[in-house]
């Protein structure tokens, strides 16, 4: 439950304080979907 908590609260710093927050939301929300999924490594390059 804390990530969670913790997780929302990032994505509300990045949209309120960061430059390209919608980029960066986009990149945790992808991170986020790969974790649940339980890929792991860098994005491959097509």
């Amino acid at each position: 439950m804390f990530d969670m908590v913790a997780a929302i609260y990032n994505m509300i710093r990045i949209l309120l304080c960061e430059d390209q927050r919608w980029q960066k939301v986009m990149f945790s929300l992808s991170g986020t979907w790969d974790g649940l999924r339980g890929r792991k490594g860098p994005i491959p390059v097509d």
